[in-house]
C-alpha cells in the first residue's frame, strides 16, 4: 500500500514541505508500507506559508454581487497533479468573507460554490470549468494578499 501523508491542526502559518524517505522527497510519489517500515522518514514542516483573506460574491442570477453567505472556498494547485497536501479549503462567514492559511508557495486556482462544486477539484483533466469561474492566484512564500473573489457563471 502507498500513503499520502498529511499533518492535521498545524498552526496557521505552517505547511508541509517534503516528506523524506530514502534521499528524496515522496510527497508525489506516497509513502510506500516498505519505505514506512523499513526507513526513516521525515515529514518537514515550512513557517513561511502564504495567506489568502478575501469575500466571495457572484454574477448572473440571483446573486448579482452579493456577498455568498456559507459559500464553500476552494483553492486548488494549478497544475494539480502530485500536489495533494497543497489543497485548502474553508467556508464563508455571513458576510461572503474567508481566509485560508498555511498555502504552499505556488500557483493555484481559486473558486467558490454552494451546494455543488463547478468541477471535480481532484480531478486535473476536469479543472477548466473551475479556471472558468473562479481566478488563478500565485501565492509567494511568506505572502498575505487580499483577493475579492467574484465567481463567474459556467459560460
Amino acid at each position: 500500500e502507498t500513503y499520502d501523508v498529511f499533518v492535521n491542526n498545524l498552526p496557521d502559518d505552517l505547511y508541509i514541505s517534503e516528506i523524506r524517505a530514502g534521499g528524496s522527497d515522496v510527497r508525489a510519489s506516497g509513502l510506500s508500507t516498505t519505505m514506512a517500515s523499513n526507513l526513516p522518514f521525515q515529514i518537514v514542516i515550512e513557517s513561511r506559508s502564504g495567506r489568502i483573506i478575501g469575500s466571495v460574491s457572484g454574477t448572473g442570477n440571483s446573486f448579482n454581487e452579493q456577498p455568498w453567505s456559507g459559500a464553500t472556498v476552494s483553492l486548488i494547485p494549478d497544475p494539480s497533479r502530485d500536489r495533494l497536501q497543497h489543497y485548502r479549503e474553508t467556508f464563508a462567514d455571513q458576510y461572503g468573507e474567508f481566509r485560508l492559511d498555511g498555502i504552499p508557495p505556488g500557483r493555484y486556482i481559486l473558486t467558490a460554490w454552494f451546494d455543488e462544486p463547478t468541477c471535480d477539484v481532484y480531478d486535473e483533466d476536469a479543472l477548466d470549468a473551475c479556471r472558468a469561474t473562479g481566478i488563478i492566484v500565485n501565492v509567494s512564500q511568506g505572502s498575505q494578499q487580499e483577493i475579492p473573489l467574484q465567481v463567474k457563471p459556467l459560460p
